[in-house]
């Protein structure tokens, strides 16, 4: 494999540390700055590393259902960045991504020369751009919900990929419950997120609402083995929740302003659905989607690259070597979402938290060779199994055990949450949900039966 330029270290003619600068703060990021701090660095390698992200709170994504459900707490799936790196020797700063001004010139790795730039807007009125320098760089954008040009989405659909987004889903529930109707849910997307949605929006209802889950391809969770999409169904089936199969959204628009029957306004839309065999338009309270994403590799404002010298693939993914570093470009890397899906070094790997995760422990190690001299190592992704959650206590974990071994039910729901404290980001945040969780227990058992 093709070795990466080494670092002079402070034996180069300047004599300063390299700094590494990581743009996204997801599972990639996040945990390549933790990993980062952990590796043994010889003397005067230690690189300073600064991370950044437009949220101040990291998101543990596959738990964010779980604020509609009400098992976890927004502290437990969204820890400030700034606990989580305390101790890690990395800086956070909080901002938008601009864009990427250039490569670290050739004399950079003697420590000396131009830097590369990476151009950050702080949040508030008025606040002036930021230039970091860098000479490593780890670009962890993710992915982002994508461009819809289906009439009334943008303006009506409420979209789950965010904690903004869990918080308004929160916020148009509650609304919604103290209805004295029926209240009626359409929610779009037969992936993961789509679908353990759903079960914990009808969980959520039950008995006071319905749930439609439109999906367009043949089967949900495409791609899963055939136990974990079973074990969906069952689910699905066992709190009334309709699915639509091979099944799109052509436009929604909002029904005649008027008064619910507890006389007090309400938001109605309807949903123009077209199937196989299906042309027709359903009422609906709330309009939830999951379906689209694309790699967040340009700016949402202008649509400009964000990182302009980046190679990328036609869906806008950036192309790596084995080894996460951009194509043609030695000192910069890239993981998650945002990597090309069809690239040799990520085969087959999905877009998912796991795949990131191990990215991240790769890139950290190539970055460290890189500095020190040694060669990088190549990234093969190890297929670790399936989870989902099914509302606050149910879930399935299917094992990479020949065609799978699914655990479902309350076994596969304690196995899921066993497996993402585990992937915590710090021991620290373990204890917090550790603590959390014991106290739950001691007021439930505390709690007069009956209540």
């Amino acid at each position: 494999m093709k070795g990466l330029g080494r670092w002079a270290g402070p034996a180069g003619e300047a004599g300063r540390a390299p700094r590494v600068c990581i743009a996204g703060g997801g599972f990639g990021g996040l945990y390549a700055a933790l990993r980062l701090g952990q590796l043994a660095w010889p003397d005067g390698s230690r690189p300073e590393v600064t991370l950044v992200d437009r949220n101040s709170r990291f998101l543990f994504k596959p738990l964010l259902y779980e604020l509609l459900s009400g098992g976890a707490e927004e502290a437990e799936v969204a820890p400030k960045f700034a606990d989580l790196l305390r101790g890690s020797g990395a800086s956070f700063v909080r901002g938008e991504l601009l864009n990427v001004g250039g490569v670290p010139s050739p004399s950079a790795w003697r420590g000396v020369g131009e830097r590369g730039r990476v151009s950050v807007l702080p949040p508030g009125d008025g606040a002036i751009p930021l230039d970091l320098p860098y000479d490593y760089l780890l670009l962890s954008l993710g992915a982002e919900p994508a461009a819809l040009d289906v009439p009334g989405v943008r303006e009506h659909a409420v979209p789950f990929s965010s904690l903004e987004d869990a918080r308004e889903v929160q916020a148009r529930l509650e609304a919604l419950e103290g209805l004295r109707r029926p209240v009626k849910v359409v929610l779009v997307g037969g992936g993961e997120s789509g679908v353990e949605l759903a079960v914990t929006v009808a969980e959520r209802l039950r008995g006071r609402g319905t749930v439609l889950l439109v999906c367009s391809g043949d089967d949900i969770l495409s791609g899963a083995p055939r136990p974990h999409r079973d074990a969906a169904w069952k689910q699905l089936s066992a709190l009334g929740v309709d699915v639509l199969l091979r099944s799109r959204v052509e436009g929604v628009r909002e029904a005649i302003a008027g008064l619910d029957e507890d006389l007090r306004p309400g938001r109605r839309y309807r949903v123009a659905v077209s199937g196989e065999a299906l042309r027709e338009e359903r009422g609906a309270d709330l309009l939830l989607w999951t379906a689209g994403q694309r790699a967040a590799t340009s700016s949402a404002e202008t649509g400009h690259p964000l990182v302009p010298f980046c190679p990328c693939g036609p869906d806008g993914r950036i192309l790596v070597e084995p080894s996460l570093c951009v194509q043609g470009l030695e000192r910069i890397f890239a993981v998650g979402d945002a990597v090309a899906a069809g690239d040799a070094s990520r085969g087959d790997a999905p877009m998912t938290a796991q795949v990131a995760m191990q990215q991240s422990e790769v890139a950290a190690w190539n970055i460290w060779s890189s500095i020190n001299g040694q060669p990088p190592v190549p990234f093969r992704y190890q297929h670790l199994g399936n989870m989902m959650g099914f509302g606050r206590d149910r879930g399935a974990v299917t094992l990479p055990l020949g065609e799978g071994l699914t655990l479902d039910g309350e076994v596969g729901g304690f196995l899921r949450k066993v497996a993402y404290l585990y992937r915590m980001p710090t021991n620290e945040q373990r204890l917090k949900i550790l603590s959390n969780l014991a106290r739950k227990v001691g007021a439930a058992a505390r709690a007069p039966q009956g209540q």
